[in-house]
C-alpha cells in the first residue's frame, strides 16, 4: 500500500463538489437568515447586466476571474477544514491557547498580507483576479462598475462564508476524533473554549445578543 496516494484519494472523496456544495448553502442559509441575502441577488442582477454590456473578451475575462475565484473557494475548504482540525487538537494539548483561532489560523493567515503570501498558488490567482477585476473597472462607466463590484464582493463573501464553515467542520472532526480515543475528554475539558470559539464564528450569541436580535426581528 502506498499511503501517500491513499492519503491524496481520502481527500478527494472528502473534498469534493458535493462539499462545497454544502457549504455555499450553509453560507447561503445564513446570509438568508441574517439579512445579508441581497448579496447574492445583487450578483445575479450584476453579472445578468454584465451579459448585455460586455464585449466578447471583456466576457471572457470576467469568466476568467470567476474561475480563479472558484479555484481559491475550493482550496478554502481544504485550508479552512485543516486549519479547523489543528485549532481543535491544539485545544486539547495545549493549556493557553489563542482566544481567536478562525482570526489567527485563518484570517491572518490566508486573507491578509504577509501570510498569504505563503499560499503560493492560492495568492497567485488571488492577484490575478485582482488585476482582471481592476482591468474591467477602468473600462466601465460608474453605474456598470457597481454590477462588477456586485459580482466581486460576492464571490469575497462565498469565500469567507466557506471558510467559516469548512474551519468549524474540521474543528468538530478533531473533537469527535479525540472524543473517540479518550471519551468525553474534549467535551468536559474544552467546553470552555468550545464555546468562545462558536462564539467567535458567530454560530452562538449571548442572551443579551439573541434579545437584542429578536427585538430587531419584531420591529422589522
Amino acid at each position: 500500500m502506498n499511503v501517500k496516494n491513499e492519503l491524496k484519494a481520502l481527500a478527494e472523496r472528502m473534498f469534493n463538489d458535493e462539499l462545497l456544495g454544502t457549504l455555499l448553502e450553509a453560507y447561503q442559509q445564513e446570509a438568508n437568515e441574517d439579512g445579508y441575502g441581497i448579496v447574492e441577488k445583487e450578483y445575479s442582477e450584476g453579472t445578468e447586466a454584465l451579459s448585455t454590456i460586455l464585449n466578447e473578451e471583456q466576457k471572457t475575462a470576467l469568466i476568467k476571474m470567476e474561475k480563479l475565484c472558484e479555484e481559491n473557494i475550493r482550496y478554502g475548504v481544504k485550508f479552512g477544514f485543516a486549519s479547523g482540525v489543528f485549532a481543535g487538537f491544539q485545544q486539547f494539548f495545549v493549556e493557553e491557547t489563542t482566544k481567536q483561532p478562525f482570526e489567527d489560523f485563518i484570517d491572518n493567515e490566508i486573507l491578509k498580507e504577509p501570510n498569504i503570501k505563503k499560499h503560493g498558488g492560492y495568492y497567485q490567482r488571488r492577484c490575478e483576479l485582482n488585476d482582471i477585476n481592476t482591468a474591467l473597472e477602468e473600462q466601465l462607466d460608474t453605474d456598470n462598475r457597481e454590477h462588477l463590484i456586485s459580482v466581486y464582493s460576492a464571490w469575497d463573501n462565498r469565500l469567507y462564508g466557506v471558510l467559516r464553515h469548512s474551519f468549524y467542520m474540521g474543528y468538530r472532526y478533531a473533537i469527535e476524533i479525540i472524543n473517540h480515543v479518550k471519551p468525553l475528554s474534549a467535551s468536559m475539558n474544552m467546553i470552555d473554549k468550545i464555546l468562545l470559539t462558536e462564539y467567535e464564528l458567530g454560530f452562538i450569541r449571548t442572551l443579551s445578543e439573541q434579545e437584542q436580535r429578536t427585538t430587531q426581528c419584531t420591529d422589522v
